[in-house]
């Protein structure tokens, strides 16, 4: 699939500044979406079920994130925790995201055929951002949260402590 591509291509610029290693970053953005077109009932994710501690419901646009990571894992045997949690996490985001989490979530939302109002904005901070992206992160968030809100669209609960969290990271940054 192209767009997964262009999310690796995305990630993998970025992932050696951030002291991310290349392989994981390309590796958790081809699989990010592997499970974006199954349906719940497919046999594909026999056996699956949720994170413990995941909030239900679990919006539809949210869902292959968590179907995502099973299939990358049972399916194609990808044993790594943190190329898992960067697919689990990509389309909500959570509180305390690692790195490389962050970079994937974040390289789905500004691969070059992305285009949205503030796409460009976006991309500009992503690439921009030294040291890490946790200012680059609370954009998308707000971002993310302005489009749900004005499409009237559920706010699912990791979004919002996501965009909480990140903000409060930033404003202790700023106060030290």
């Amino acid at each position: 699939r192209e767009h997964s591509l262009r999310v690796g291509i995305a990630a993998a610029r970025k992932a050696l500044s951030l002291g991310i290693d290349e392989k994981k970053a390309v590796t958790a953005a081809l699989f990010h979406d592997c499970a974006k077109n199954l349906t719940e009932s497919s046999p594909l994710l026999q056996g699956f079920s949720f994170p413990e501690g995941v909030p239900l419901p679990v919006p539809l646009p949210v869902l292959h994130q968590f179907t995502g990571a099973y299939v990358a894992e049972n399916l194609f045997g990808v044993h790594d925790k943190e190329i898992l949690n960067a697919v689990r996490y990509h389309t909500s985001g959570r509180a305390d995201m690692s790195l490389l989490e962050q970079l994937i979530f974040l390289a789905d939302m500004v691969e070059d055929k992305r285009e949205y109002e503030g796409a460009e904005n976006l991309r500009a901070l992503y690439y921009a951002e030294k040291g890490g992206l946790d200012f680059t992160m609370y954009e998308a968030l707000r971002e993310t949260l302005y489009f749900l809100e004005a499409k009237g669209g559920a706010i699912y609960p990791l979004t919002s402590e996501a965009y909480k969290y990140f903000g409060k990271k930033i404003a202790e940054e700023e106060s030290l």
